[in-house]
């Protein structure tokens, strides 16, 4: 309930993908730096031109919907690993939902809707239906296999490091069953579902120059490598997400030799991904969102057990420590961000002055001039003939900065 109070007090002004959803109008097979699951579930609100609160309701469904999950997840992985009889059984949900809750940057995403929010559902889906196949006769389940067919695609169908739990999936289910595995129909199965879901991304790409790979390559390869930019990533990471998650790692440990014990590579993958990608200075903080909610359920578990070992005082301590900060980081969202940040570097190459907050400002007065910026050049479709794929980012982000000139920017 506070994670919703908090996102219903803070959840004003639109972002930028809902302003951009303003501009375009209609719903397209892809918007050039994402799949388009993002917008085609904006474009019916949008459309109807529904209030800002109304367009809210989404992302805060999500991430209620990915809590819910990460409850769950933890209350079946405390039984697996043995912890269900201890004093304190249920514990290892709450837990998991106080670790998801406390974290600053997961507000953030459930304000908005953006591609990241959908991977955090999708993750913690995933990871669910993986759990279920990896029990002993489920693999025969072809309704299962079809499902997680279903979530692979619209994963994909959300953004493209989907790949990442894609692969993830794969293992967990390798490490249960064995090879054997693929001479069933099960595994094919979910292979064709998804592939049939991501089509309309290949289909648009092949279409337009592949113009959405050529921009993920150039967007992911960075500048200069350098040590300094990962110690940077990782401190950020602990700063934007929170002391409590550090606790998954005994999660883990605590599974033994469970099967179960590979949903820890949810969190792992991506992991590694984005911390070697972010000595080039290109991996931004929230995309790591959706491995930090995988984590959530075994840092539950660890914490619950803490919590029974006698380390209360620590642990709530710790917890009340981060709630404040989670606040504290709210409240420089509001009021600009600090003064020393808005003089550091830009990502990646960019010596461009940069406030990370300041792109949660000015969108809903930027989308309404962008729109008419659009309907004085005829630019009536973002994927009509008559538009660029760069050109709703640079109307809208033009649009902000004269809409904003007394914010933080």
């Amino acid at each position: 309930m506070p994670g919703a109070f908090r996102h219903g007090r803070f959840g004003g002004p639109v972002g930028g993908r809902s302003a951009l959803r303003a501009v375009c109008g209609a719903p397209g097979a892809e918007l050039f730096d994402h799949p388009p699951l993002v917008g085609w579930l904006q474009w019916p609100l949008v459309a109807l031109d529904a209030p800002t609160a109304v367009l809210r309701l989404l992302p805060q469904a999500l991430w209620l919907g990915t809590a819910l999950l990460v409850f769950q997840l933890a209350q079946r992985l405390q039984a697996l690993g043995g912890q269900a009889d201890m004093p304190g059984q249920g514990a290892a949900g709450h837990w998991a939902v106080v670790a998801l809750a406390l974290a600053p940057l997961l507000h953030v995403l459930g304000l908005g809707l953006l591609p990241d929010t959908l991977l955090m559902f999708l993750t913690a889906a995933l990871m669910w239906w993986t759990l279920d196949l990896m029990q002993p006769g489920r693999g025969q389940l072809l309704a299962l296999w079809a499902s997680l067919g279903v979530l692979l695609g619209l994963a994909g169908l959300s953004k493209y490091t989907a790949i990442v739990p894609a692969l993830a999936v794969a293992w967990c289910v390798l490490r249960a069953h064995g090879l054997r595995v693929l001479a069933c129909a099960g595994p094919w199965l979910a292979v064709g579902v998804a592939v049939l879901l991501v089509l309309p991304v290949a289909v648009w790409n092949s279409q337009n120059d592949w113009v959405s790979f050529a921009y993920q390559a150039q967007h992911g390869a960075g500048g200069d490598w350098s040590g300094k930019h990962v110690a940077r990533f990782v401190l950020l990471q602990v700063l934007v997400y929170g002391p409590l998650f550090m606790w998954g790692g005994g999660g883990l440990a605590r599974m033994g030799a469970q099967p179960a014990r590979a949903l820890g590579w949810f969190f792992v993958l991506p992991m590694a991904v984005f911390t070697v990608a972010s000595g080039g200075g290109t991996s931004l903080p929230h995309w790591t969102a959706p491995a930090w909610v995988a984590l959530a359920p075994f840092a539950g578990m660890a914490l619950a057990q803490s919590v029974q070992r006698g380390r209360r005082r620590w642990v709530v301590g710790l917890a009340w420590a981060q709630g404040a900060l989670c606040v504290g980081m709210l409240g420089l969202m509001l009021s600009a961000g600090w003064p020393f940040v808005s003089g550091s570097h830009g990502q990646g190459n960019s010596q461009s002055p940069s406030n990370p907050l300041a792109d949660v400002y000015g969108w809903d007065a930027a989308g309404q001039r962008a729109r008419s910026l659009a309907a004085q050049h005829g630019l009536d479709q973002c994927g009509g003939a008559k538009l660029n794929f760069g050109q709703p980012h640079r109307l809208v982000r033009t649009a902000a900065a004269g809409a904003c000139t007394g914010g933080p920017f």
